[in-house]
């Protein structure tokens, strides 16, 4: 399935949602990146004061190659996101979304349905700085012990 996204701006919650779905090509990301940078001039927040919803279930198994071009944007300070949640699917590409953000960085969410993630993203305070994983089959940790874990993060 080729590369499929949508960007939607709610600039009273300081939201950006973003649903991508199929398999991506470099060019895809650019333009993904482009469009994104775009929504965020919709915004009446500050910098780095938006929320990103990212609703990555679709996501196919990416190469290389767009795993680093996402992760540069992912990880770009003038996009960044005070807090970042993704829905993600099946547990290849989850293990491919968990890599984006820079390791040990506050703020990143990871869930396996979207009203949960945006829950979360609404929430009057971070989780104790931790990365916050609430789907099935989470990777194992200390706190993992029903696979609907709240952890540490491991990257």
């Amino acid at each position: 399935m080729p590369a499929r996204f949508s960007i939607a701006v709610d600039p009273v919650r300081h939201l950006v949602t973003v649903t991508s779905a199929g398999f991506f090509l470099v060019e895809d990301v650019a333009a993904f990146r482009e469009s994104y940078r775009d929504a965020l001039e919709l915004l009446h927040c500050g910098p780095n004061q938006h929320l990103t919803l990212t609703d990555a279930s679709g996501m196919r198994i990416q190469s290389r190659e767009v795993v680093e071009a996402f992760m540069a944007m992912t990880r770009d300070p003038t996009l960044r996101s005070r807090r970042m949640a993704f829905v993600v699917g099946m547990s290849l590409s989850r293990q491919q979304m968990r890599r984006l953000p820079e390791p040990g960085r506050e703020g990143v969410g990871y869930f396996s349905e979207r009203a949960a993630a945006e829950a979360w993203l609404f929430e009057d305070s971070l989780t104790g700085g931790r990365t916050v994983f609430q789907y099935r089959h989470a990777p194992a940790s200390p706190r993992s012990d029903d696979h609907g874990c709240i952890g540490q993060s491991a990257a």
